[in-house]
Order: C-alpha cells, then structure tokens, then sequence
C-alpha cells in the first residue's frame, strides 16, 4: 500500500483559505480516487487553487467559501481532465527522420508515371483479351502488376 501523503496546509496559506481546508481535503481524496490521480498531486492542485482563490476574490461579489469551492472544483477538474501530454518524439533517430520526411519531387513524379503506365497496361490487355490473345493479356497484366508495385508511394523500403 503507497504510503498516504501529508494534506497539511503550508503556513503561508492565509486565514479564510484554511476555513476551506475540510472541503478541500474532501474533494481532493474524492477527486484523486474518480479520476485514478496520485492525491498528493491533488492535493498540490487544490493548495495552488486556494491560492489563486485568495488572491482573485473580490468582497462584494458573495462569501470566500463559495468562492473558492468552486475554484477548487474547477482547479481539479481541469488538472485531472485535461488531455494528457504527447509523447516526444526523438528527431536524431533515423527510424523517426524517414517517417517524417515526405517523398521528393522525382519520387512522386515517378510514383505517378508508374499508375498511367499501369492503367495502360491494363487497357492493352483488355484489347488482347478481347482478340482472343491470351498470352499477350497474360504478359500485359503481369507487367500492369510490376507497375502497380512502383506506383506506391515510396516507403522506407524504397528509400535509399
């Protein structure tokens, strides 16, 4: 069992933050347990809301309580629902490079010519078919199938 963190207030909390601080160790427990987050991270969370609560409230406007309830509430929404980080990813590794890099000019020219040359192909042994010339179809779409394996864009297996 993790050893349970210490949900003492520090001393430079101010006076009406700590009137909060039931609430606030309510909130942070149940908050740690529904969104499955370290408490101590909540924990950290609801000081710093307090915090801002304190320095932000205006009297006039209604109670500190209120007030900073709702900060606390918002506080750990937002730490314990906002997106998680993305991954970083390393550039000086070549795997990474060759996935990022987009295929050259000449790559995708080639790529291009290798469809139209597979579609025509593919007409020709149409019309060989068609004249009953079934060795000729059968040289045509086995060249049509060589092209359709140029034709896809270059991969790391066709890079250099």
């Amino acid at each position: 069992m993790p050893p349970v963190p210490d949900l003492t207030a520090p001393g430079y909390l101010p006076a009406p933050a700590r009137a909060v601080l039931p609430f606030a160790r309510a909130y942070a427990a149940a908050a740690s347990r529904r969104y499955r987050v370290p408490l101590s991270d909540c924990w950290d969370e609801t000081i710093t809301a307090l915090l801002r609560a304190t320095l932000h409230f205006r009297p006039g406007a209604g109670r500190f309580h209120a007030y900073a309830r709702t900060a606390i509430v918002r506080g750990l929404w937002r730490y314990c629902r906002r997106p998680q980080r993305l991954a970083t990813l390393d550039l000086d590794d070549p795997a990474v490079q060759r996935d990022l890099t987009s295929p050259s000019a000449e790559e995708l020219v080639v790529a291009a010519d290798a469809v139209r040359r597979a579609l025509l192909l593919r007409e020709h042994a149409a019309l060989a078919t068609a004249r009953d010339d079934y060795a000729t179809a059968q040289r045509l779409d086995a060249a049509a199938a060589v092209a359709d394996t140029t034709s896809r864009l270059p991969t790391a297996v066709h890079r250099r």
